[in-house]
């Protein structure tokens, strides 16, 4: 029998230029798990480096970063001015400033426990 999730708090925050946008507080395991498998799609580790627990990266493509961006985006947002649809789109039609100010959000619900400066 599956246990329904709790209800997510969300967190009210409004752009430098005014507008409301509503993101969760936080990302569940599962959401994270979404976001670590894009940037582990294309790492290719031999199976004895992973014996030896001495896996060595040379390179991850850097469009994972924004693929990664882009999708916590799309998991971690609400709504934007009112609307719960097309967040993304609504998102990348804002003004820099603005899509900026919503991304810094969303990576500090990403990272809960690494220190602001």
């Amino acid at each position: 029998m599956d246990t329904p999730a709790p209800q997510r708090e969300t967190k009210n925050i409004t752009t430098p230029s005014g507008l409301l946008v509503v993101i969760k507080s936080y990302l569940t395991g599962g959401e994270a798990n979404k976001l670590k498998e894009l940037l582990f799609a294309d790492i290719k580790v031999s199976m004895d480096d992973l014996a030896s627990g001495a896996a060595k990266i040379d390179s991850v493509p850097a469009s994972v970063i924004s693929a990664q961006e882009r999708e916590a985006l799309k998991l971690a947002i609400v709504s934007i001015a009112g609307a719960s649809d097309k967040v993304i789109e609504r998102l990348e039609n804002l003004a820099e400033t603005d899509y900026n100010f919503v991304v810094e959000e969303v990576n500090k619900i990403r990272a809960p426990f690494k220190k602001e400066k």
